[in-house]
């Protein structure tokens, strides 16, 4: 009797299926939704994507147009080279599978390149170094003003290109294209500055090194309306450098090819018997005078120059004087011309009687 009833099929209740229908109804519902979503993300993605495009294009045609006419040649090349070639060269020589098209990465990639057919591999790093070693503060420039380049040399180095982007790079090759941080930055700039400045501010902050830019700037403005323009360089002169009397005269200064020459004083002439008896006696001293004796007497041979008067100089004649003298001259060594003609005629007439 029990083996009977199991072996009968059960009938589903009238709910169960209204439940199931409800679940199929709600699927294909969800179905629908889920269609109708992603069908409107693919439009979103298609129009971001457009936008992408479109901005990557505005970013090359910008540069191009900033660009002369030999250097926008250059740069179409290198972008045809980096956006539609299969495959193409990275920075680093290596060939990659394309084509890349334009993009923000390929765009960074190709002014690079750029600036590659300009600046020489190790740009960055002899920007560092520069910056690091050379750098001095002028003169007649104010600490401000100074401050100011220094901070836009520093901005420069993250642009330029350096030795990671170059056939020769490794495994332990970095980028060295990146900007001092701020505190370094500061302590550079405080080495630039005189010496005497540099005491001044380890002499007011006990030795403390710098940390920002801004009050480094304050204490360096502070000393520099106490010390002056350049810090008293004349007073102080560099460490490393000799007073510019030191070196001894007619010899070569550093850096230059001539020598030194010593300037001439000039000493003031004063003759006591030109004076005492008359005379121009500014002129010579009383050890060379020519025209008295030490008595007061005039020197016979001056007497006799005075009486016989002065020859005259021809370099101090006019140039009328000079003409007139040419004129006749000429007249002279015209009429011996004509002499000598008038022989020679009457030579050749008894000769041919």
């Amino acid at each position: 009797m029990i083996e009977a009833t199991a072996a009968q099929p059960r009938e589903a209740a009238p709910n169960e299926t209204a439940e199931e229908d409800d679940d199929e109804a709600g699927t294909a519902l969800l179905r629908t939704e889920t269609k109708a979503e992603l069908k409107q993300a693919l439009v979103a993605v298609k129009e971001v994507a457009d936008l992408r495009d479109e901005a990557a294009q505005g970013m090359f045609e910008l540069y191009a147009d900033l660009l002369s006419v030999d250097a926008r040649y250059a740069w179409n090349k290198i972008v045809q080279e980096q956006t539609e070639a299969d495959p193409y060269k990275d920075l680093q020589g290596l060939e990659r599978k394309g084509p890349r098209g334009k993009s923000r990465k390929s765009f960074e990639d190709c002014v690079m390149f750029h600036l590659l057919t300009v600046f020489p591999n190790n740009a960055a790093e002899q920007e560092r170094y520069y910056v690091t070693n050379v750098l001095k503060k002028p003169q007649r420039v104010s600490i401000r003003q100074f401050v100011q380049r220094v901070e836009q040399l520093n901005s420069y180095i993250a642009q330029l290109p350096c030795w990671y982007y170059s056939n020769s790079v490794n495994a332990k090759t970095v980028p060295m294209n990146v900007s001092f941080p701020e505190a370094d930055l500061a302590s550079h700039v405080l080495r630039m500055c005189p010496y005497a400045w540099q005491d001044q501010y380890n002499l007011h902050e006990k030795g403390g090194a710098p940390t920002d830019i801004r009050s480094l700037l304050q204490s360096l403005e502070a000393i520099e309306r106490v010390c002056g323009q350049e810090g008293n360089a004349k007073s102080n002169p560099s460490r490393d450098e000799k007073p510019s009397g030191s070196e001894k005269k007619g010899t070569k200064r550093p850096g230059t090819d001539a020598i030194r020459v010593p300037k001439k004083v000039r000493t003031e002439r004063n003759c006591d018997l030109c004076k005492k008896h008359g005379g121009a006696y500014t002129t010579h001293n009383t050890r060379d005078c020519r025209r008295f004796e030490k008595d007061g007497t005039e020197k016979a041979d001056f007497r006799a120059a005075k009486k016989s008067g002065k020859k005259p100089n021809p370099t101090k004649q006019s140039f009328a004087q000079l003409s007139e003298k040419l004129d006749k001259l000429e007249k002279v060594l015209k009429k011996k011309d004509t002499r000598k003609r008038k022989r020679r005629r009457s030579d050749s007439d008894s000769d041919s009687e």
